[in-house]
């Protein structure tokens, strides 16, 4: 449940994060991954770290959960410089 909601946050962290970021790092690779997903990438990672304190152990919950939006995060990551999904997804907003 928690990694349903970090994983939704992102959106509001890229909204905040935008200007700290994106200035000190310029406008490359790095500067957009960690403008776009460095908020909700650390709490995942404080919440795995929480899980090791108490349980000695990460939940296979956890493990797959963030498989899964690293793999959707780095998707993303290369779509967005692919000028065809530009296309085809403006396409598909009607513009």
């Amino acid at each position: 449940m928690l990694l349903g909601l970090i994983y939704i946050s992102d959106a509001g962290f890229a909204r905040l994060l935008n200007g700290a970021i994106a200035a000190p790092l310029g406008h490359n690779v790095f500067s957009t991954i960690a403008r776009l997903y460095l908020g909700s990438d650390l709490l995942m990672l404080g919440l795995g770290v929480y899980d090791l304190a108490t349980r000695g152990r990460l939940h296979f919950a956890y493990i797959a959960g963030v498989a899964w939006a690293i793999a959707l995060q780095i998707t993303a990551i290369v779509l967005l410089s692919n000028p065809s999904w530009t296309l085809f997804s403006l396409h598909l907003i009607g513009q």
